[in-house]
């Protein structure tokens, strides 16, 4: 690192990535994001071919649980 991405890192309290390292870095969070999308997407695919399904309970939990828990790392990782 250069004094001037020292200085800039130290003042805003964040470490500049470069892609691949932000990739690692919040990888944790994309994973924990599959499920929900997976699940989504698919309740949407079937709303628009014309054969809408509610959603069950356990497809909920599914889908909040990971994404409560994602944003939260997102969050931890972001300050940190």
């Amino acid at each position: 690192m250069t004094n001037e991405q020292i200085k800039h890192s130290i003042e805003t309290d964040e470490i500049k990535l470069g892609i691949w390292k932000k990739f690692s870095h919040y990888e944790i969070v994309g994973f924990l994001f599959i499920i929900p999308i997976t699940l989504i997407f698919i309740n949407l695919k079937d709303y628009f071919q014309g054969n809408p399904k509610p959603f069950r309970e356990g497809e909920i939990l599914f889908i909040i649980i990971p994404s409560i828990l994602g944003l939260l790392f997102y969050l931890l990782q972001k300050t940190d």
